[in-house]
């Protein structure tokens, strides 16, 4: 149990807030105040202390202020324009207006506390080297930075895809196997709608140029969550597990640990710095944890184009245009023209002029409001003391999650947030504008997301799955895989007496569904060599000491390539889809249901049968054996590394300066519980594992935690990197609910 130093906490004061600050001998920001409001300004007060880098360099490339404040070059400059187009700064300002007055007042306590720290103690050191002094923070910054959280490696992701789709369509890709590659969800790829499509002017890339600077924001993508039912649970009590899969190589964490009290609750778990409130974790009464939902909130749509006006079936429209100045230090400023259409914002290849023809207008629904209806959804749920009381807010934010909570009465439930856009289509093939028809009709309501609760299994659970309506409309379209799900899922059926050791091992668990799927195509028929043998044999766990783990992953990269390569997208468009993207990361699995798939027209298109697709494999498996050596063959440890990287040096600083830490081998893959991936996507190297481990009994006071990174962002501070080890070796630290 961690140590309390609440007795050495500096008592911190602005006009009608008041809230101590103090730490636990992890470094685990305490803090203690009258009210939420206080306790909003104390977290300000404890981000500004330990975060201050990671919230200003998030809201510099959210606002598109890079080039201005940092460096002005290609890179900066591109997503300086990508942010202003995305509108996510000049949204937030708008959005600030239409706030209630007890959000404001929340938003403008929290704001408060980081500006008590900046104007006594100054900024971090590493803005005096580029000579940037950041502005006073305020309600609108918190607005973006989650703006930004619902979009960076979450709709981002979707959109990407769908823009793959779109690509392969212009590109004269075999449409009957793209189409049976997202599973008949292409049923809109018309041959009408197909001409229109090859007819469109110009397609971005998944992202423009090289963006490494996107590793400031707050990138989220994958997760695990379960709740285990009173009727499971040693202790007859509910049970939450939480924890949430992004970017891990870097410092500090994404997530900053708390634990607070105010008179009439008590809080431990996760925050996200610009933003006040618990996200996950742990209150008097509740706990909950959230994966990322995979809802589809991005389309695309054709438009056509004459005069600078929309062309419709019934009348033309002017477009909406915003200028915006885009300044740069030691060059002159870019202004730059945004076009938005009824549907969406245009892409051009120029921003400031626009000729004649057909183009593509992106629509995502988070693009206007949204942000201030989950600030109050967070404020509500720390308040709430049932699953009834929290699904009903939850359900009310804006980015698309699965929330699982447990209440102290032994209820637990499912529910799903997100702004799912009331759409005719399935949202994987761009519509004609010009037909009103095509267009979004609105949003779906909070009360048509699916909602369970206390199910007859006793438990709950979620990994980034397709979590299907039983009626209603789908908001889903492309989910990963149901690998980690199934295997929580098979995992806790089998279970009985649960309690929080055997949920640590249940959280560490390296074995592949995917790798026992495919190994089990050949019916033991491996050949009769040590590696042969060696893979026939190995206990499919992504340890990373398991030789068995990268000889696995090249056979199935060579089964990829093989497949998709020359006979679909070309083999170098695989080798890039493969090494530059997160497409197999992210959705891997529509590959895997053709590769897998039983289905005799499947199996025909793609492999001339099912004795072509085993022939197939034992070919990739025979060049996977031929390509390695039991000699030379990495441990998966070795393969699979990252190197946690300071924010704002990028690893460009020497090693024995102590900014960075690594490099590390992750275990996992992309299909384990412990999810390991790294890979490269957008120009740069990035992963996704679990960044926080929580697990709590609510027939306890405990929340057992493990955080990839320390608390403080400054080297120098003793938790800079102060729980990494436990973090990599499976370690979990106590931390206690605590009266006020």
């Amino acid at each position: 149990m961690e140590k309390d130093y609440s007795s050495t906490a500096t008592t911190y004061r602005r006009g009608e807030f008041t809230c101590d600050f103090g730490r636990l001998s992890s470094g685990v920001g305490q803090l203690k105040g009258n009210t939420l409001e206080d306790l909003a300004f104390g977290l300000g007060i404890a981000h500004a202390r330990d975060r201050s880098l990671q919230m200003e360099m998030a809201r510099l490339a959210g606002e598109g202020r890079l080039s201005e404040c940092l460096l002005a070059n290609e890179e900066t400059e591109t997503i300086d324009i990508f942010m202003r187009e995305m509108g996510m700064a000049y949204e937030s300002k708008k959005e600030v207006s239409q706030l209630s007055p007890g959000v404001l007042s929340y938003l403008e306590a929290y704001s408060a506390g980081v500006n008590f720290i900046w104007e006594r103690h100054g900024h971090p050191w590493e803005f005096k080297l580029a000579r940037h002094k950041p502005a006073p923070w305020k309600p609108e910054h918190t607005l973006l930075t989650v703006r930004l959280m619902s979009y960076i490696g979450l709709a981002q992701t979707q959109e990407d895809l769908e823009r793959l789709i779109i690509q392969g369509v212009r590109q004269g890709l075999d449409i009957a196997k793209l189409k049976n590659l997202f599973s008949g969800d292409l049923k809109e790829l018309t041959v009408t709608r197909i001409e229109n499509i090859k007819k469109i002017n110009y397609l971005r890339g998944q992202m423009p140029i090289v963006v490494r600077t996107l590793s400031y924001l707050p990138k989220l993508l994958a997760s695990n969550n379960w709740v285990i039912g009173p009727s499971k649970a040693k202790n007859r009590k509910p049970i939450m597990c939480n924890d949430p899969h992004l970017e891990v190589n870097r410092l500090p964490a994404v997530w900053y640990e708390v634990q607070a009290a105010c008179l009439n609750n008590e809080f431990v778990g996760a925050t996200m710095p610009g933003v006040p409130g618990l996200i996950m974790g742990r209150t008097r009464h509740l706990a909950y944890g959230f994966t990322y939902g995979f809802m589809d909130m991005v389309d695309f749509f054709i438009e056509e184009i004459r005069g600078e006006k929309t062309i419709s079936s019934d009348s033309s429209r002017e477009l909406n245009i915003r200028t915006e100045i885009i300044k740069r230090k030691k060059k002159e400023p870019l202004r730059i023209k945004i076009y938005e259409t009824q549907s969406g914002i245009l892409e051009l290849p120029n921003q400031n002029k626009i000729p004649d023809g057909f183009y593509l207008s992106r629509a995502w629904t988070n693009h206007k409001g949204g942000m201030g209806d989950t600030i109050e959804a967070l404020i509500e749920a720390q308040k709430s003391q049932t699953t009834e009381d929290f699904s009903a807010h939850v359900a009310k934010i804006a980015i698309s999650c699965n929330w699982l909570v447990a209440d102290s009465l032994g209820q637990i439930a499912y529910q799903q947030s997100g702004r799912a856009p009331n759409r005719v289509g399935t949202g994987l093939v761009p519509l004609e504008a010009w037909d009103k028809n095509n267009l979004w009709q609105g949003l779906l309501k909070p009360q048509d997301l699916i909602h369970i609760k206390n199910p007859p299994e006793g438990f709950l659970c979620t990994a980034n799955n397709n979590i299907k309506p039983s009626d209603g409309p789908r908001t889903i379209n492309l989910p990963m895989g149901p690998y980690r799900f199934d295997r929580i899922r098979d995992m806790l059926s089998g279970m009985q007496e649960i309690d929080v050791e055997s949920m640590k091992t249940l959280q560490n668990d390296l074995y592949s569904n995917q790798a026992e799927l495919f190994l089990a195509v050949f019916n033991d028929s491996f050949p009769e060599t040590p590696l042969g043998q060696s893979l026939r044999h190995w206990d499919r766990c992504y340890n990373v000491e398991s030789v068995e783990a990268t000889l696995f992953e090249n056979f199935y990269r060579n089964l990829l390539v093989e497949t998709f390569g020359d006979n679909f997208f070309s083999n170098a468009a695989m080798e890039h889809i493969l090494t530059e993207t997160s497409v197999i990361t992210d959705y891997y699995h529509f590959f895997d249901q053709i590769l897998l798939s039983d289905d005799s027209d499947t199996l025909e298109l793609w492999f001339g049968g099912v004795e072509g697709r085993l022939n197939l494999f034992q070919k990739c498996l025979s060049r996977t054996l031929s390509q390695s050596s039991s000699y030379h063959l990495k441990p998966w440890g070795d393969f699979n590394q990252i190197k946690m990287d300071h924010l704002f040096f990028q690893g460009k600083l020497p090693k024995f300066l102590g900014m960075d830490y690594g490099p590390v081998g992750l275990p996992g893959g992309r299909a384990t519980i412990v999810q390991g991936a790294v890979y490269r996507a957008h120009g740069r190297p990035t992963s996704f594992a679990p960044s926080w481990r929580m697990i709590t009994d609510l027939n306890e006071n405990t929340v057992w935690t493990a955080l990839a990174g320390g608390a403080s962002d400054r080297r120098l501070h003793k938790t800079y990197k102060s729980d990494i080890l436990s973090w990599l070796e499976g370690r979990y630290k106590s931390i206690e609910l605590t009266k006020l």
